[in-house]
């Protein structure tokens, strides 16, 4: 019975999650107080990817033992970088009494802002300074988001060579990140040898070799014929956020040996700020 308590318990925080737009691994701050006339700041929050931020902050002039005597208090907010300077286009402020208000704070998290960061909440103003509580409901982070995809296997006879291009939704984008193409293929071991048929994979981007020499071309050998799963070539490279833009592609060339079969690329785009 208590087993099936708490798997009650996980479905209906997975589907409030669901329902609020905020996912499993949305950050939960503690609130605090704010001193009258002060400044607090939360506990850090990390923040590991490039990306769009967004932190709600509820505030309001605390009660006297759930009395509301303070009248009303105005109070800012706004984000503070790694780096510890405050992210000006972020502060919001407003003016409460006892009842909560929301100062949205956003902004656009760069590669170089990546890390813990926190927020920093003011009484401020002159009139009717106020001790102020500070509550945050749980928000999203930019997270490193991965995008993977198998093309469709195509045969490719001795010497010949093939372009696939990569879809849209599986290319490079902002801020960047690792661009990984593996691929099996079979071989007839008694037209190609004991060493395999052999492929090269290289990267195009805009119809150009990309990175050829850090990475953007591999080969091969395939020396099965009963579909051996296992990695016969793969190409991984770093594409900085210069180049996400343009079209990608995949360009397959056999070896003069023989032909290959069942070719199978998997291409896989890791978002990362840097290699």
């Amino acid at each position: 019975m208590k087993e099936m308590k708490n798997f009650t318990r996980i479905g209906l925080f997975l589907v409030i999650t669901a329902l609020s737009g905020v996912s499993a691994l949305a950050v939960d701050l503690p609130g605090f107080k704010v001193p009258k006339g002060g400044t607090e700041t939360s506990q850090t929050f990390n923040v590991p990817s490039a990306g769009s931020l967004r932190v709600d902050v509820k505030v309001r002039v605390a009660p006297l033992v759930f009395i509301p005597v303070g009248g009303r208090s105005t109070y800012k907010a706004m984000l503070m970088r790694p780096d510890g300077t405050a992210d000006g286009n972020s502060g919001r402020v407003g003016t409460t009494g006892s009842d909560f208000i929301t100062l949205q704070l956003t902004t656009t998290v760069t590669c170089a802002q990546t890390g813990n960061w926190k927020v920093k909440v003011t009484n401020t103003g002159t009139e009717n300074p106020q001790d102020g509580d500070v509550e945050f409901p749980p928000f999203n982070v930019p997270q490193l988001e991965t995008h993977t995809t198998t093309l469709p296997a195509f045969t490719l006879n001795q010497g010949l060579d093939v372009v696939r291009f990569i879809p849209p939704a599986y290319r490079p984008i902002a801020p960047g990140g690792i661009m990984k193409i593996s691929a099996t293929w079979d071989s007839d071991v008694f037209s190609c040898g004991f060493s395999g048929c052999k492929a090269t994979l290289t990267l195009f981007h805009e119809g150009q070799p990309y990175g050829v020499s850090s990475g953007g071309r591999s080969t091969g050998f395939a020396a099965n014929a009963a579909g051996d799963p296992n990695t016969k070539a793969s190409v991984s490279i770093f594409v900085p956020n210069s180049d996400v833009s343009g079209n990608w592609s995949l360009h397959v060339k056999a070896g003069s040996n023989g032909e290959i079969r069942n070719v199978k690329p998997t291409v896989t785009f890791v978002e990362r700020c840097s290699n």
